[in-house]
């Protein structure tokens, strides 16, 4: 039975003519619909020649739907922010269980998808409720939705994503999965330090209140080249040749490498850290009589924070707004954290006004011995990171691999270079993936 008519009369003429432009690629043989043995549609999707996925579970795609919800929602919230369709089943069971005050936003990756949804299943239950708003369209649509539902909600949703949608999305797609991937990334993050982050500013605040903020350093060095110095393997091939910089260049070294510098004869006149778990305190117990100043983030390790008895410097993340009242209260100023100490890095080198900014030991990629960290690092002993692996063009042409959040990584600080023309940014890194615009 085809529901197409039916379920198009709940969508809007104008969404309705977006979904109409997917209508002749539904004959590309990209997506086959089979009946199991339950009578339930699933859909098998095509990915390249050799490759093709279920978008559900092929036996019982209403019980995954009910632990897909069980395990990833969290009612409590007051609204929902749904990356993926599918074939509609996890909304059916959000749906079943949403109180008359919450809302779910549905962002459709695959209008393709959505369409087969419309002909082969009954949606009108879905379509017609007040508290479901559809986002679809192009890369344009989608991207100014998102910033309308973020507005709407003031960041107080939480962000589900249909995994399977994600792994279906077309080429012509990729920023946006790497948006969506992103912010799942940053999701899980926050989950899993929440408590730790929380504990962490709480033990920090006179420290936060009585240091320096970033915002006096804004312009130290201007016109000057300033080095970010982070842990990537390539570093083992050009250490010693930081030894040139001398006096001709500001050193900003991630934590991860202030060991490996300081034992080569190299003293960087920055330091920073970030992260929020005790390990942090290993990177920098041998020094804590150094007086090089560090650049921390509220959330920090407290230990190593206040271990640390050298000047020290606060800034506040733009992207969290539970540091909004902070900066109005104390004045310290922002920086953009991409996620990465050495991100982090980048932005202070832009605030202290340096150009050019050159990147060392900035690999964002495995060798092909699977390395992402510089021998004699703490990271490169830890083995617990993600598996999935993503493909990037190297420094030298060659294919790469890299984890997914390196990935991320090498992609927002492409978008930081590309939206700071005025400085030169040179990538001094021997080896990894290739920086566009270096």
């Amino acid at each position: 039975m085809n529901y197409y008519d039916e379920n198009i009369k709940y969508i809007s003429k104008n969404k309705v003519k977006k979904i109409e432009k997917e209508g002749n690629k539904l004959n590309d043989g990209r997506l086959i619909e089979e009946i199991n043995k339950n009578g339930e549609i699933i859909l098998k999707v095509k990915i390249d020649k050799t490759r093709e996925i279920y978008l559900n579970s092929k036996y019982n795609p209403k019980k995954e739907a009910e632990r897909f919800v069980k395990n990833n929602v969290d009612f409590s919230k007051k609204d929902f922010l749904v990356i993926g369709f599918g074939l509609g089943y996890h909304i059916e069971e959000i749906l079943s269980k949403l109180k008359i005050d919450q809302r779910i936003f549905i962002v459709i990756v695959n209008l393709d998808v959505f369409k087969k949804a419309l002909i082969l299943r009954n949606l009108t239950k879905i379509l017609k409720d007040d508290r479901i708003e559809f986002v679809l369209g192009n890369k344009k649509d989608i991207i100014n939705g998102l910033k309308k539902i973020s507005e709407k909600t003031k960041e107080k949703n939480q962000i589900i994503i249909h995994y399977t949608s994600l792994e279906i999305m077309k080429e012509e797609y990729l920023e946006l999965k790497d948006i969506f991937e992103k912010m799942d990334m940053d999701r899980k993050s926050i989950i899993a330090q929440k408590d730790i982050i929380k504990k962490n500013i709480e033990e920090n605040q006179k420290r936060i209140m009585k240091d320096k903020g970033i915002r006096e350093y804004q312009n130290k060095y201007q016109n000057k080249p300033i080095f970010i110095i982070s842990a990537g393997p390539s570093l083992d091939k050009n250490i010693m040749e930081l030894k040139k910089i001398k006096n001709n260049g500001i050193i900003i070294a991630v934590g991860t490498i202030l060991d490996k510098l300081i034992k080569s004869g190299i003293r960087p006149d920055f330091i920073v850290i970030i992260d929020g778990l005790e390990n942090i305190y290993n990177q920098i117990e041998n020094y804590l009589d150094e007086n090089i100043p560090l650049l921390y983030i509220p959330g920090v390790n407290s230990k190593a924070l206040n271990s640390y008895r050298g000047e020290k410097i606060v800034a506040f993340p733009e992207e969290d707004l539970i540091f909004d009242d902070m900066e109005r209260r104390f004045k310290k100023g922002r920086v953009k954290s991409g996620g990465s100490v050495a991100t982090v890095a980048m932005d202070f080198a832009k605030i202290l006004g340096g150009n050019p900014i050159i990147f060392v030991g900035q690999d964002l990629a495995l060798t092909k011995e699977g390395k992402s960290h510089s021998l004699g690092t703490m990271r490169e002993e830890n083995k617990n990171i993600l598996k999935t692996l993503k493909r990037v063009k190297g420094i030298n042409g060659e294919e790469l691999y890299t984890y997914k959040n390196l990935y991320h990584y090498l992609r927002w600080i492409e978008k930081e270079i590309k939206s700071n023309e005025k400085i030169e940014y040179i990538d001094a890194t021997e080896g990894g993936a290739k920086i566009k615009g270096t």
